[in-house]
Parts: structure tokens; C-alpha cells; sequence
């Protein structure tokens, strides 16, 4: 039900997880995870499918 080239659906899937260890005598947290997007739209303008991986440290200093 597009009436507009702006109006798009979109499908998101995100899948996280969380690492706590010891490092260097500091409490550090691993986070990893990936994130996938798929938007459709009329207009290709609005049409998005990509996919993000991503690795972040965190340190509790």
C-alpha cells in the first residue's frame, strides 16, 4: 500500500552480544554484533539493503 515514492517498508534484523573480561587489570566489555536492513520502496531513491558488522571494546577505567 505505497502511494509515495517516499513511503517505504522496512525489515530490520539485529543480533547483538556481550563479552565482560579482565584485561590488563581493568574490567573491559566486548561487544560484537551485526545489523541487516532491507527497505522497499516505489521510488528506487528510498531502496536500502545493506548489512553492518561492528566490534566495540568498552574499558572501566
Amino acid at each position: 500500500m505505497l502511494e509515495d515514492d517516499n513511503d517505504f517498508v522496512r525489515q530490520a534484523l539485529l543480533a547483538e552480544m556481550e563479552k565482560s573480561f579482565t584485561a590488563y587489570r581493568k574490567q573491559m566489555f566486548l561487544h560484537i554484533g551485526a545489523r541487516y536492513i532491507d527497505q522497499r520502496a516505489i521510488g528506487e531513491v528510498n531502496d536500502q539493503n545493506y548489512m553492518e558488522i561492528f566490534v566495540r571494546v568498552f574499558g572501566k577505567f
